[in-house]
């Protein structure tokens, strides 16, 4: 697996790595342009500066983040479709599940990386921006990596839909809607998935990744048993 990781590691393109650490930035972007066309109108909502910050950054973060995954995932699957690698992969003394394996390993790292350049984004711009409270470190770690747990049923949707199809447009087609449909969640129910991003920060935040987590994981654990059953028959 480690020797498998490496080679994937390798190939990845540059545009990948692109996409990983402009998500985040462009989420901190936006968040940084809205105080400085409303700075003191944002200032003055709460004494607790860090908290409207950071309930606002989360709102940015959900759909961001879906699209985010919806193009790594695509441009890591993509790069092997169009190079036929996964027929050379497959051709090695190594079972698909640990190709697939490797390839989850790998785009939930770097997705970990787009968490950590928000947290510290996030901490950064508020300093900038005068905020003289102490970081609510625990609070943004749960909208940070909360949130990403509770898309992570769309993560690995779009993991099968990537890995699975040479055609790329599915999977994006599919990524696009599930951004609007985050987008849209307040009015979605809440057994919805895409409703579960948003409500991190809101609604009980164990309960939420305890939704997020397990769907995540049954999707996962499907999606490899169809993807290595295709390979071996």
């Amino acid at each position: 697996m480690g020797t498998l990781l490496k080679s994937d590691l390798l190939r990845i393109r540059k545009s990948t790595w692109v996409v990983m650490l402009l998500f985040p930035l462009l989420v901190l972007g936006m968040k940084a342009g809205d105080y400085m066309s409303r700075y003191d109108y944002l200032t003055s909502l709460s004494n607790d500066n860090w908290g409207v910050m950071i309930k606002s950054i989360h709102f940015y973060w959900s759909p961001a983040f879906v699209l985010g995954m919806t193009l790594l995932v695509s441009l890591i699957a993509g790069a092997e479709h169009k190079t036929d690698m996964w027929k050379k992969l497959f051709s090695l003394p190594i079972s698909p599940l640990q190709v697939y394996q490797s390839k989850a390993v790998l785009i939930l790292g770097m997705i970990h990386i787009s968490i950590l350049i928000l947290l510290a984004g996030s901490y950064t711009l508020g300093i900038i921006l005068g905020f003289h409270q102490p970081f609510p470190f625990l609070y943004m770690m749960e909208i940070a990596f909360g949130t990403v747990y509770a898309a992570g049923p769309l993560l690995f949707l779009q993991f099968h839909l990537s890995m699975r199809y040479k055609n790329q447009g599915i999977a994006l087609t599919i990524g696009i809607a599930s951004m609007v449909l985050v987008l849209n969640g307040f009015d979605l129910p809440d057994w919805l998935p895409w409703k579960w991003p948003l409500l991190v920060g809101i609604d009980n935040f164990y309960e939420v990744i305890m939704k997020g987590l397990p769907t995540a994981i049954l999707i996962y654990v499907f999606s490899l048993f169809i993807l290595v059953k295709r390979e071996v028959d």
